[in-house]
């Protein structure tokens, strides 16, 4: 897509730019050395103001969907004065612990256009929240009530097959080994390991990398099932590092891989 479209490829690089050059003092959102807005933490957010506080706009990252299913991904909610509300999906922001820093990342990432070197585009901001428009977090509902369709899908077809996994990773179907699986140390230091998953021949047919902690992994969303060189993403994981056979990434990953037939 980048090599398609150079014309997104050089806004995605001024973006960029903006972010690692931006810097937030003294409650005022600097780039370039040059003060650009105001910002002030509110119950939900931040409220981003021009310099002489007649324009402002609050702005709230999140991956809770207006229903609290939680998306594996975060998108910034901005609400104007006038109390309209407009979504916006970012990429490329680091991690911090500075919510506020995030905040601000992510909205110079998100396209918007509101703030700038130039300061807050005040016409821009008006004619932003002209309307509301929840069409990300529309989009995630679906994509969630999707995803739990289909978890809800491959554990009835496990009970219906007496799928069973115990703690040494053998995998059963109505009481015939048909596979098994091990839990692989990658990297001690930095703790992270795999679920090597094996057919009755002994042959590799699934691995899932992850870390130990799981805001490294992203509970919702951050870990993927390989089968071959296809990735399939795995949603709505609870990790449970310690005790293997009641950990729910092994078993969503053995369920997903049966119901794609791969122990038949």
């Amino acid at each position: 897509m980048r090599k398609l479209f150079t014309v997104i490829a050089i806004v995605a690089s001024v973006g960029t730019t903006l972010a690692q050059n931006f810097k937030i003092k003294k409650g005022e959102i600097q780039i370039d050395k040059q003060s650009v807005a105001k910002i002030e933490k509110e119950k939900e957010g931040f409220k981003i103001s021009s310099l002489d506080g007649t324009s402002s706009f609050v702005a709230l990252a999140t991956n809770l969907t207006p229903k609290g299913k939680v998306a594996p991904k975060y998108w910034l909610i901005l609400t104007g004065d006038n109390g309209n509300i407009r979504e916006s999906e970012y990429e490329g922001v680091g991690f911090s612990f500075s919510k506020e820093k995030w905040t601000v990342e992510a909205l110079l990432k998100s396209g918007v256009g509101l703030i700038g070197g130039d300061g807050m585009n005040k016409e821009k901001v008006k004619q932003y929240f002209e309307s509301s428009d929840r069409s990300v977090s529309d989009k995630w509902e679906k994509f969630i009530e999707e995803k739990l369709a289909e978890i809800e899908k491959e554990s009835q077809l496990a009970i219906d097959q007496k799928l069973t996994i115990d703690g040494s990773g053998n995998i059963k179907k109505n009481g015939e080994k048909v596979g098994y699986y091990k839990k692989v140390t990658v990297n001690a230091q930095v703790p992270s390991y795999e679920y090597v998953v094996y057919n009755a021949k002994n042959s590799q047919i699934g691995s899932v990398f992850f870390y130990e902690a799981e805001n490294l992994n992203n509970s919702n969303g951050g870990v993927s099932l390989e089968v071959g060189e296809e990735k399939n993403p795995l949603y709505g994981i609870k990790f449970s590092f310690n005790k293997i056979v009641t950990d729910d990434l092994a078993k969503r990953m053995v369920y997903r891989l049966n119901a794609m037939g791969a122990f038949d």
